[in-house]
């Protein structure tokens, strides 16, 4: 519609000067696109980590001081190309607007959340969860045995698990205990199926909307240069790659010393006790 054309054009002149606001530089591209005919999606973040998606969750739990971060793979939308990042490219990413909120939540409610967000695997889903402040483990042999509703809302698990050694803050996640986790209020009002989330308090509301908040990041915390951990996925989600290897060498590290320790002391006694 020419019209419609003309009038979005007067627009984006009356901003122009706020939209081209330089917030930092990033030396490499955030890429999530994928070139594999094969994937499930051309938009890596709904099956997989994704860095665009690391680098805006870690920008929730920043600027609320969260346990952690969820953020559904849907509202990361486009690439984030090297160079000057403006704020226009930042809207670009994430263009929703949506208030970022803080709930407390038990540790029940986050595992629920996690296996929610991968059932639909292998398949892409918008609602498959990037994070921040926590990582996990994806079984995609095991068959998802989450139940939903007739409007796809998330009902229970109602068998084995696919998401396994969950940690928050390098720490296994305490199902009783409460975390305080940063969302969009899209994702925590229901959205993409999360029920779980409603029942539980909201303990403070950012300033920040989920378009802005990935600016801020980089101008403010990050001092407008994005650093080059970012350039890496950080084995935050685990599909299909065993569990507890790290874990279970280091449990037969503590064994074997454990075992050599007694041995020396019985060593000991026995030649005291035969001198």
């Amino acid at each position: 519609d020419k019209n419609m054309n003309v009038f979005i054009n007067q627009l984006f002149d009356k901003y122009s000067s706020e939209l081209n606001t330089v917030y930092g530089h990033s030396d490499f591209d955030f890429n999530i696109t994928s070139s594999d005919k094969n994937a499930p999606h051309t938009i890596m973040c709904r099956y997989q980590e994704c860095t665009l998606g690391n680098i805006l969750a870690d920008a929730f739990v920043n600027v609320t001081s969260s346990n952690l971060s969820f953020v559904n793979g849907g509202n990361v939308r486009t690439n984030l190309l090297k160079g000057d990042i403006t704020r226009k490219q930042v809207i670009d990413v994430s263009p929703f607007f949506n208030s970022i909120f803080v709930k407390e939540i038990t540790g029940e409610a986050i595992l629920n959340a996690l296996e929610f967000g991968v059932s639909n695997l292998p398949r892409a889903s918008g609602g498959f969860l990037q994070v921040s402040g926590c990582t996990y483990y994806v079984n995609t042999s095991i068959n998802s045995t989450v139940e939903k509703d007739d409007n796809g809302m998330f009902l229970k698990v109602g068998g084995e698990r696919r998401v396994s050694n969950v940690k928050i803050n390098g720490k296994p996640l305490n199902l009783s205990q409460k975390y305080n986790l940063s969302a969009a209020e899209f994702i925590l009002d229901g959205g993409d199926g999360y029920s779980m989330f409603k029942e539980f308090p909201t303990v403070n509301e950012s300033v920040f909307a989920d378009s802005d908040v990935l600016g801020y990041y980089i101008k403010n915390e990050l001092g407008g240069k994005v650093p080059s951990k970012y350039q890496e996925l950080q084995n935050r989600i685990n599909i299909d790659k065993k569990p507890d290897d790290d874990d279970n060498d280091i449990k037969k590290i503590n064994l074997l010393s454990e075992y050599l320790k007694n041995t020396f002391i019985y060593i000991l006694l026995s030649m005291f006790l035969f001198m």
